[in-house]
Order: structure tokens, then C-alpha cells, then sequence
């Protein structure tokens, strides 16, 4: 019997996919405008813009992440004369960025093929922050990463963030509705049946982030004039403005230096009726206005 020889083959397939272009990305640019204005009595704080423009020389696009760092700190905050002013980042998504330097804490983004990209943020200052007039400063390090590989493929450093905090007051007289104004409120001392030597008080309630010039002055000169018939014989009367007295014949000025908290501090406006003996029947009126201005 012939025998036949029996041969097998394997065949191997396999696929070789192409090779990932690389990824050259690199900062090209990093605008953080103008320096932010901060008023600490302003609704909504302060918003300022960050512009981080990235550029790719490949022929396709590239996945990048940016990731931010401040000083070795997870809190984002300028400094200054009054302490840490605390603010916010928002990335391109209006997520809020994290500082803490891990990969996964990067604002990813995909730069198109040979032309710039700007990944741009948004600087959020939180309102109600009580600090002392002037520059404050926060340095950033840009560390720019390859999306799929988590390369570092470049780092910058000394970025600044800047706002300036403005000189601002805010005032209110006891027992008048509503709460600190900037503006101007509107209080009644009704000594109601006029005796010689009654006092009455009213406070100021002042709150502010740095010294301020209180100035009272009285329309009449210092008297209660009679509504009806100004001509008649007036009622004098003084005053005492934080402990300060003063006749307000002429206008009185006082420097305080209130302490910088939300909560202000009191300044009492004491006045106290003249001689009121032979004076006609009536009603009795004068207008005392009260400025107050930061220095």
C-alpha cells in the first residue's frame, strides 16, 4: 500500500495598526487681562477672564490637559496688605477647575491640526470678602499634558492673577428700614413734646475696609426752626458725635478707622434739646445730614 504524506499549514494573520502620531503641544500664549476691580459690597463678586492659547504644529488633531497649580495649595487665593483674597477658576465647560496637580484634575480639551487653540477660564472673586484696600497677587504653574499618555509636554510658571480691592463704606441709621446702603437712608428723631434738656440718641451704623471722614452738618445751623412760621424765635440744641461734642452751628468732621468685618461697628449721634421756655407753640424741625467717605 502506498502511504501519502499528509502535510499541514498554519497561516498567520495579524493586523498592524499605525503608530499614534505624536503629540507636540505647546503654550504659546497665556493673556489674563487687566486687573480685576474688587468691591467687597458688590453682589456677585468680581469676574475676570484667563485666556491659555495652545499651539499644534502636527497634521491632526491632539488631545490635550491643562493642569493648574498655586503655590503648593488646593485653595486658589491672591494675596495682599488685607491677607488671602479667595477666588474661583471655571474651565471652558463652566466646570470649576481643581488645583491640586494630578492628571485627572486637568481641564481636558482637543487642539485642532495646525493652528492655535485658546482653552479659556473664567476668574470668579467671591463677594462679601472683607480686606484692606489694594493690590493682591496669585502666581500660577501651567503644567500642559498629552490626554492618552499623560506626558508632560511642557510646564510654565508665574502666571499672575491680580485684583485690586477698592476703598469702600457702606453706612445705615438705626431704626430706618432696610439694611447697609451705599447710598442714602433717611431717619426721624421725634422728640415728640419738647422739654428742656431731653436727649435723644441715634447710631450710625458704619461698615468699611478702610478709614473713613464722617461729616454732620445741620441746614438750620444748629436750631429747630418752627414749621409754620420759621420766622419765630428758634430752639437751639447740641450734639455729640461719637463721644465728639459739637453746637452744629457749623458742620463737624471726625476720622474713624472702623474694624474691617461685614458686621461694621456703631458710631452714636447723641442731641440734646435747648432752652425751650417762651417758645411758641408748634412743631420744630431741622435736617441733619450725614456724609461719610472713604480715605
Amino acid at each position: 500500500m502506498r502511504k501519502h504524506a499528509v502535510a499541514a499549514g498554519l497561516v498567520l494573520l495579524c493586523w498592524v495598526g499605525a503608530a499614534q502620531a505624536e503629540c507636540n503641544l505647546r503654550i504659546s500664549e497665556v493673556r489674563t487681562g487687566s486687573i480685576l476691580d474688587y468691591d467687597p459690597f458688590r453682589a456677585g463678586g468680581s469676574i475676570g477672564r484667563m485666556f491659555v492659547e495652545v499651539q499644534n504644529p502636527g497634521s491632526t488633531s491632539c488631545r490635550g490637559r491643562l493642569v493648574l497649580e498655586t503655590r503648593g495649595s488646593t485653595n486658589l487665593a491672591m494675596h495682599g496688605p488685607g491677607g488671602s483674597l479667595i477666588y474661583r477658576l471655571r474651565g471652558p465647560q463652566r466646570q470649576y477647575v481643581r488645583t491640586t496637580g494630578a492628571p485627572a484634575d486637568g481641564v481636558p480639551f482637543v487642539a485642532a491640526a495646525g493652528r492655535p487653540t485658546s482653552v479659556d477660564f473664567q476668574v470668579e472673586v467671591n463677594e462679601g470678602q472683607m480686606m484692606t484696600p489694594g493690590v493682591y497677587l496669585d502666581n500660577l504653574r501651567l503644567v500642559l499634558l498629552d490626554a492618552e499618555t499623560d506626558q508632560v509636554l511642557q510646564e510654565v510658571t508665574g502666571e499672575r492673577i491680580a485684583a485690586e480691592v477698592l476703598p469702600r463704606v457702606q453706612s445705615n441709621l438705626a431704626g430706618t428700614a432696610g439694611a447697609f446702603s451705599p447710598g442714602a437712608t433717611f431717619s426721624y428723631m421725634d422728640f415728640g413734646i419738647l422739654e428742656t434738656g431731653e436727649s435723644q440718641s441715634a447710631f450710625l451704623q458704619v461698615r468699611a475696609n478702610t478709614a473713613v471722614r464722617i461729616r454732620v452738618s445741620s441746614e438750620n445751623g444748629g436750631v429747630l426752626k418752627h414749621v409754620e412760621q420759621p420766622g419765630l424765635p428758634s430752639v437751639a440744641y447740641t450734639a455729640r458725635l461719637d463721644g465728639v461734642p459739637a453746637d452744629m452751628s457749623a458742620p463737624i468732621e471726625i476720622m474713624r478707622r472702623p474694624p474691617v468685618r461685614s458686621t461694621g461697628t456703631n458710631y452714636e449721634i447723641r442731641v440734646t434739646i435747648g432752652d425751650v421756655r417762651n417758645k411758641f407753640a408748634g412743631r420744630y424741625r431741622d435736617t441733619v445730614t450725614v456724609e461719610i467717605d472713604p480715605q
